[in-house]
């Protein structure tokens, strides 16, 4: 290479650089940037907290550190458990959690974007979005969006349903996963309660101080029947009944039946929301799946205009508490190839409130306590024997420590005591007094709701809306399941047009004064028995106070407050 070329080389190499810088100087200028005023995403990196400076006092705390270690080996199970994960989680970190979706999901209601809306995702079928398009691969692996489905999905999308075409990574932390579906599930319109915390391990060792203290309870008490009975004369016949005394008291009811018993209607409620999705309870009114109006007692397959599939339409029978418990605890495995896509009820306590719920709305709900005394074991088979020890008893009457003795009279003479009994309750006008008392709490709960109402707010209002929302509207003239709320407030009761009421809304008359609106939404099937509507109500004064500022200022009635 000779001089003019190395001369060359150089210049364009110099002339290149020049231009270069020139153009950055110019670009820059155009392009003018600076530093957002928020970051449209933002990572919340803990800070590692300082390690703590050896104490003086670590070799005399070393014991007590020991101790303290040992039941917690026992706390991690409990507390990695999707339930006390759950609860310890909050909406708000949920909120924060949800800006990694936020690109793709919306929480309104009807609003899609890449993915479907997430508005009451949680309890909602898997893929019920009516308008929006998805891959298929959901619905193979997943019936129902309930919390271990979405905790489950929530960790590796792709791994939990191959083949989806959600490309987002996962939520690697459980306490991520947890907080972002308490979000999604209070946003929703109606919130499922949490699966309850169940503590085994603290509760092992009272179980076992009870049990070793039954024994020595049992031999105590054996020698204190012993010398009554040595009293008397022939003792072994009467201490036949008190061992039997005890077998029909106890007639084992099966963990459906107890449950049933003790049904909580407001949880049968919150449980049917998740039915809601298909189900309605408005007589001959069927959705995706037919009216469960008087669905208990009911033949099975039995609602009016409802295309069952082949299986289900082959089983005889009626809806008993027994079978829609069975029916419940495994839909699909109940009936094979039966159309159902809900989830089973997971807990025996959730599928009896259901039932019970369920009873309630219908035109003859069935006691539910005779059924379950009917399913119980027969008691009167001891009878025999009770009857064959009843003289025995009789001879040692007079012995004071004779507890079956003391019984006896009361078993064997109800006759005499019957009647004066009623002519007790005939000649006692006294106990009819307190009926004023009675019409005076009206009064009294009229008070309690002005000052409710004077304290209650309409933001707080519009959140136990959200428990209304499901079936009702407040814009004018849009009805849902309910008739539209708006003007509700002074309204007379049963009057929006193009609304079909119940018959027993339609006999009460009148306007829908605060007072009228507070009772009917404490207890609306106590309120007016045989009305449709299927929500239990709120107990709740203060709630019920601010959900009526709430109509009463966003509904358009802002009738003045008493």
């Amino acid at each position: 290479m000779n001089k003019q070329q190395v001369t060359v080389f150089v210049m364009a190499l110099v002339g290149a650089t020049a231009v270069y810088l020139v153009a950055d100087t110019f670009s820059a200028n155009v392009f003018r940037t600076s530093p957002p005023a928020e970051l449209a995403y933002s990572l919340d990196i803990p800070e590692p907290a300082p390690a703590a400076a050896p104490s003086a006092d670590a070799d005399d705390d070393a014991a007590v550190d020991t101790a303290e270690a040992a039941p917690a080996a026992a706390a991690p199970p409990a507390g990695d458990s999707l339930p006390a994960l759950l609860a310890a989680a909050s909406a708000d970190d949920g909120a924060k959690v949800f800006r990694k979706c936020a690109a793709c999901h919306k929480v309104e209601d009807g609003k899609n974007a890449v993915g479907p809306h997430l508005y009451g995702v949680v309890g909602r079928p898997v893929g019920a979005v009516a308008d929006f398009r998805y891959s298929g691969a959901l619905s193979k692996v997943a019936e129902v969006w309930d919390f271990q489905t979405l905790f489950d999905y929530l960790e590796d999308p792709r791994g939990y349903a191959p083949g989806t075409s959600m490309a987002f990574a996962g939520l690697a932390k459980p306490e991520d996963r947890a907080a972002v579906i308490v979000y999604l599930n209070e946003a929703g319109p109606s919130p499922l309660p949490l699966p309850e915390v169940v503590a085994v391990a603290a509760e092992a060792p009272p179980a076992e101080e009870v049990a070793a203290e039954e024994p020595a309870a049992e031999v105590a008490e054996a020698p204190a029947d012993e010398p009554a009975e040595t009293a008397a004369v022939e003792p072994a016949p009467a201490e036949e009944p008190v061992a039997e005394a005890p077998a029909p008291a106890e007639p084992e009811l099966s963990p459906f039946a107890a449950a049933l018993l003790a049904a909580d209607i407001d949880r049968g409620a919150q449980e049917f929301a998740v039915c809601a999705a298909c189900h309605t309870l408005q007589e001959n009114r069927h959705g995706i799946g037919p009216s469960l109006y008087g669905v208990v007692g009911r033949p099975i397959a039995g609602a009016a205009a409802f295309p069952y599939s082949k299986e289900l339409a082959a089983i005889d029978g009626d809806w008993t508490p027994e079978r829609l418990n069975e029916y419940l605890t495994d839909p699909r495995g109940f009936v094979g190839g039966s159309h159902v896509v809900s989830r089973a009820v997971p807990t025996v306590e959730g599928r009896a409130a259901l039932i019970a719920f369920l009873n309630q709305h219908g035109a003859a709900p069935i006691d539910l306590a005779a059924t379950v005394e009917a399913e119980a074991p027969a008691a009167p088979a001891p009878a025999p024997a009770e009857e064959a020890a009843a003289e025995p008893e009789q001879r040692v009457a007079a012995a004071p420590a004779e507890e079956p003795a003391a019984e006896e009279p009361v078993a064997e003479a109800p006759a005499a005591e019957e009647a004066p009994a009623e002519e007790a309750v005939a000649t006692a006008p006294a106990a009819e007094e307190p009926a004023p008392a009675a019409e005076a709490a009206p009064a009294a709960g009229g008070s309690e709701l002005a000052v409710a109402l004077a304290s209650a707010t309409a933001a707080d209002g519009a959140k136990a809306f959200r428990k209304c929302a499901a079936c009702h509207k407040i814009e004018d003239g849009k009805n849902g399941v309910g008739p539209h709320l708006w003007n509700v407030v002074g309204r007379p009761v049963a009057s929006v047009d193009g609304f079909r009421y119940s018959d027993a809304l339609q006999g009460l008359g009148g306007e829908w004064t605060f007072d009228r609106l507070s009772a009917y939404l404490e207890n609306p099937k106590g309120y007016a028995p045989g009305n449709k509507m299927a929500f239990a109500g709120l107990r709740d004064l203060d709630e019920r106070a601010a959900l009526l500022r709430y109509l009463n200022e966003e509904g358009g009635s802002n009738f003045r407050y008493p």
